[in-house]
């Protein structure tokens, strides 16, 4: 059974597993691997933050992937991961239409959904444009700015 939660501070080490893994990084537009400590410091921060909503999906209870929303007045940047066994199975469409659903109802001040995407992230671009984010690229072509509308 597919189920979407809330992240809490629990998930912090599973986040920073999910976050160096190397496909992650490679795919990240800042590719550098995460420190620890930085982390560590960082989760803390951002599960406390109202600006920042996290969630996770799940199957049978087993966490498979993570969302995150860095709202900024009224458009939310996302930022997604499928743990490696899970992906191309399309796992990450699901957690990204249904954490889409559940931000825009929960938070009414957003307007526009954007992800920023590598532009060699060809399954991410994908997915966002199965769930109709209008893409374009940017920036001499090695990024694609996607948007969606709530």
């Amino acid at each position: 059974m597919l189920s979407i939660r809330e992240a809490t501070i629990e998930d912090s080490q599973l986040y920073f597993d999910w976050v160096n893994n190397i496909d992650v990084r490679r795919n990240s537009i800042d590719s550098d691997f995460i420190d620890i400590e930085d982390h560590l410091k960082w989760f803390s921060n951002a599960i406390k933050n109202d600006q920042i909503h996290m969630y996770v999906l799940e199957i049978n209870s087993k966490e498979v992937g993570q969302v995150r929303f860095n709202i900024n007045t009224n458009i939310a940047e996302v930022d997604y991961s499928i743990a490696e066994p899970f992906r191309s199975k399309g796992y990450g469409r699901y957690l990204l239409k249904e954490s889409i659903k559940i931000l825009c109802n929960e938070v009414n001040q957003i307007n526009f959904i954007k992800a920023i995407v590598k532009s060699i992230n060809i399954p991410s671009i994908k997915v966002f444009k199965q769930l109709n984010f209008k893409c374009s690229r940017i920036n001499n072509k090695k990024i694609v700015l996607c948007s969606f509308k709530c």
